[in-house]
């Protein structure tokens, strides 16, 4: 009886030990997403016309596209892409609708929430409010 209460022990203990390793894992990957995500949406500036934009901000937003592609959900990084396939074309002088690029970038945010643990939420693209100061 004792040895079989030390050997459940000794189980006990290291599966206890492997769920708080892949529970601490988990928490570091779930921090390096929300930091690579919060870096992407300021990085995403660059796009903003009216702001004096340089090489450090160009590198900025090409240094967090990629952290994108490495951590980030397939479904994140589709959003994202289509919303930069808008800024392309519209960087390209064709006809972007206004709505559509407010629409893909709302929803790549939401997205990203979703990614960081925010599945239920009902928001979508509507409820994201653009502000600009004049």
């Amino acid at each position: 009886f004792f040895g079989g209460s030390v050997i459940g022990g000794f189980i006990g203990y290291f599966i206890k030990y492997y769920l708080d390793l892949r529970y601490s894992r988990k928490l570091e990957e779930l921090s390096k997403k929300r930091k690579m995500y919060e870096d992407m949406i300021d990085s995403l500036n660059v796009f903003i016309s009216g702001r004096n934009i340089n090489n450090e901000l160009k590198n900025s937003f090409l240094e967090s596209y990629a952290r994108l592609w490495l951590w980030a959900s397939d479904d994140v990084i589709r959003k994202v892409g289509l919303h930069l396939d808008h800024q392309i074309n519209r960087a390209q002088g064709n006809p972007v609708d206004e709505n559509d690029m407010r629409d893909s970038f709302a929803n790549a945010v939401i997205e990203m929430r979703k990614d960081l643990g925010n599945q239920n939420s009902l928001l979508d693209s509507e409820d994201y409010k653009f502000v600009s100061f004049r």
